[in-house]
């Protein structure tokens, strides 16, 4: 009986570890699955950002086409009216072969997906316009540091031997026999020269400093519209087509009016 009780209770123990390593890996499973969820969630997020900032969201596939064609009732109908079908044939750049709208998509999508790309290289210019930007900065605040460090420890220095005993001790004896106002003026004078003279260079190197950062910060703003004017100069050679769609729409819009 002894015996029984024990195999009973061994049973239900290896039940209980079964039951509880199958909890543990069916919650790691989950936590693995959220955290991946959690990943492409952020990844999706990221390149949508990317593609924001880039200028080209949703130009790669047929995001674009879709977004015409699915708040257009008419463009199931348009093949259907009378001499419309013809029109549009006579147009082979958008429709081509058998099927007209399945070419049309095509060449959208393709002309949409060569944009992407281009606006992506673009960006990736910007970018590296902003980082030289940075760097170069960084660059000249420092060289304009280490001048001004220069200047103020040459004044500092001259001022210490200034203030070396014999020097001291000759510039008392002076003092002392400075009786008349003016050779007092004269000496405070010296004194004002020396610091506006520092003042004015410290003043000039400031002046340099920002004078070189504004100059950088006008080169790169000009360099990124050039970049943002090619991107549409470009848009514009990929699409040529759009002046002329704009009249071919007339068209069949007048063609359907007269049905």
């Amino acid at each position: 009986m002894h015996f029984c009780k024990v195999l009973s209770m061994h049973a239900q123990k290896e039940k209980a570890s079964s039951k509880y390593q199958a909890d543990i890996e069916k919650r790691n499973q989950e936590e693995s699955r959220k955290q991946l969820a959690e990943e492409a969630l952020q990844k999706q997020e990221a390149e949508l950002n990317l593609h924001k900032e880039a200028f080209v969201e949703n130009l790669n596939g047929p995001h674009l086409f879709n977004s015409m064609f699915d708040e257009d009732f008419l463009s199931s109908a348009i093949h259907s009216v009378p001499g419309v079908g013809d029109l549009l044939q006579s147009y082979p750049f958008f429709f081509q072969f058998f099927n007209p709208v399945l070419t049309f998509e095509n060449q959208m999508v393709g002309l949409c997906e060569q944009l992407f790309h281009r606006g992506l290289s673009e960006r990736e210019q910007r970018d590296r316009e902003l980082k030289l930007l940075l760097s170069s900065q960084d660059e000249v605040e420092e060289r304009y540091k280490n001048q001004t460090t220069l200047v103020l420890e040459d004044f500092n220095k001259q001022h210490r031997e200034a203030r070396g005993h014999k020097l001291l001790c000759k510039r008392i004896k002076k003092l002392k026999r400075l009786t008349a106002q003016n050779s007092a003026s004269e000496e405070i004078s010296r004194g004002y020269d020396e610091i506006n003279k520092l003042t004015e260079r410290l003043m000039t190197l400031e002046f340099k400093l920002i004078s070189k950062l504004e100059e950088n910060i006008g080169n790169t703003e000009t360099s990124i519209s050039d970049n943002i004017t090619d991107f549409s100069e470009t848009a514009h050679e990929i699409y040529p087509f759009i002046p002329k769609s704009a009249k071919q729409l007339k068209t069949v819009k007048v063609t359907m009016e007269n049905v």
